[in-house]
């Protein structure tokens, strides 16, 4: 067996001694190459050297928002996409639906003109609608948002137009409702006239008359600081009777106002005067 065993370990060696080798040389090729690669390493340094990393942060968060721009602008792409898309459809139902018979004939142009005048009839008809629709739920949206800002105890969930387009109270059940108060009927009033100030295409000067009538002094001192950041010009007429609210917000108020004027009656029910006080 020993024998045998020294035979077979003669065979072997041959088959070792070659992977050594080939090792060795790998060994070598890769020491051959370190130099190469520190070199590299040392030029790539050298050039860092230069650069604020500060900058380097700035240009990452500039990339970052960069994608996030071009994401939005792709969905947005998407939806306008699938807008036109649905726009052809539109164009080419109504094209299959007008006259095929397109000679040069008297009836069948009017009968044309009538599809076509009949249609944007329709057409305008839903924009109006569809106008009506959004500015109402604007002007509840503000009026609520008013009122809850003007009032002392808000115990409403919102406010709602009805089909007079007057301002009702909606309760946390959902249970629309009049309140039968008039300083409350006061402040809903006041809200919807903001309301639909602040829904207005463009900003305009606030005038109210008697504002603070029949409010009692916790609601007039919460309008007279509500109105300033409502507007940029308010025009306010006051009875005397109303000018009863806390010092503070008497104070407050006054460095706000830019001018003053009283008007008081003349020798007829014709006459004013007005002056500045």
């Amino acid at each position: 067996l020993l024998e045998e065993s020294n035979k077979l370990r003669l065979f072997s060696m041959p088959l070792k001694a070659s992977s050594i080798r080939l090792l060795e040389r790998q060994i070598r090729l890769m020491q051959s190459d370190i130099p190469k690669r520190l070199a590299e390493i040392k030029s790539i340094s050298t050039q860092l050297q230069g650069i604020n990393r500060d900058e380097i942060k700035d240009l990452e968060d500039l990339r970052q928002i960069v994608n996030r721009r071009i994401g939005a602008l792709s969905l947005r792409i998407k939806s306008e996409s699938a807008k036109i898309n649905n726009a052809e459809k539109e164009i080419l139902a109504k094209r299959r639906q007008m006259p095929t018979s397109l000679d040069a004939s008297g009836d069948n142009e009017i009968a044309i003109e009538m599809y076509i005048a009949t249609d944007l009839h329709s057409i305008m008809s839903k924009t109006v609608e569809l106008f009506r629709e959004e500015m109402k739920n604007r002007v509840e949206q503000n009026a609520t948002d008013i009122f809850g800002k003007l009032r002392s105890e808000n115990v409403v969930r919102n406010l709602v137009i009805n089909k007079n387009y007057g301002l009702r109270q909606v309760d946390e059940d959902g249970n629309i409702f009049d309140h039968k108060g008039a300083g409350v009927a006061q402040v809903i009033a006041l809200s919807l006239i903001l309301a639909l100030a602040r829904s207005a295409a463009l900003p305009g000067a606030l005038v109210l008359d008697t504002p603070l009538a029949r409010l009692d002094q916790t609601h007039r001192d919460n309008i007279l600081k509500f109105l300033p950041t409502e507007s940029k010009q308010v025009i306010l007429l006051f009875q005397p009777t109303e000018e009863k609210i806390s010092p503070q917000i008497e104070r407050d108020f006054q460095l706000k106002v830019a001018k003053r004027y009283s008007i008081s009656m003349g020798d007829s029910q014709h006459e004013s005067h007005i002056r500045r006080v």
